[in-house]
């Protein structure tokens, strides 16, 4: 199992990942939208996040 956070310290994480599925209802177009909603709401709250694409 892959490790979630960066330190030793599981119970103070420093890394969240999500991922996002698209449905079959959905166009690429919604997806994208979802992504920068969800960015800019973590920069709201002052977190530091970027997308990152697995194949």
């Amino acid at each position: 199992m892959p490790r979630v956070v960066g330190c030793d310290d599981v119970e103070a994480p420093d890394r969240i990942i999500v991922d996002l599925e698209p449905h079959e209802q959905l166009n690429w177009a919604d997806v994208c939208a979802a992504a920068r909603h969800l960015l800019d709401r973590l920069a709201d709250l002052g977190h530091f996040s970027f997308a990152m694409l697995s194949g």
